[in-house]
């Protein structure tokens, strides 16, 4: 099978999917190097580029989690900034 044409991939993801398996796709090293720096660095900036698509099981469940996470860290953010605008608009009672 070559493994880089999309039937074979197709016919790998179906296997995997009717024997139980998980389907791995081959990813670069570019790809993998791209990956590494992200997930070193951190996801803490809305302006951080998003993950690739991934064919791979387990690395597109992967991804799908980290963009999830990403929002609730996101929405935390904004929800932390709204609360303390409101804290100091508010006068202090003494």
């Amino acid at each position: 099978l070559n493994r880089s044409g999309r039937t074979a991939a197709d016919f790998l993801r179906n296997l995997a999917a009717l024997t139980g398996g998980r389907y791995h796709c081959p990813v670069d090293e570019d790809t993998l190097l791209r990956i590494h720096g992200l997930l070193t660095k951190g996801f803490v900036d809305e302006r951080d580029p998003v993950l690739p698509p991934f064919e791979g099981d387990d690395l597109r469940r992967l991804a799908q989690e980290i963009t999830k996470a990403r929002r609730f860290l996101w929405k935390a953010q904004s929800f932390r900034s709204q609360l303390q605008k409101k804290n100091n608009k508010e006068p202090n009672v003494t």
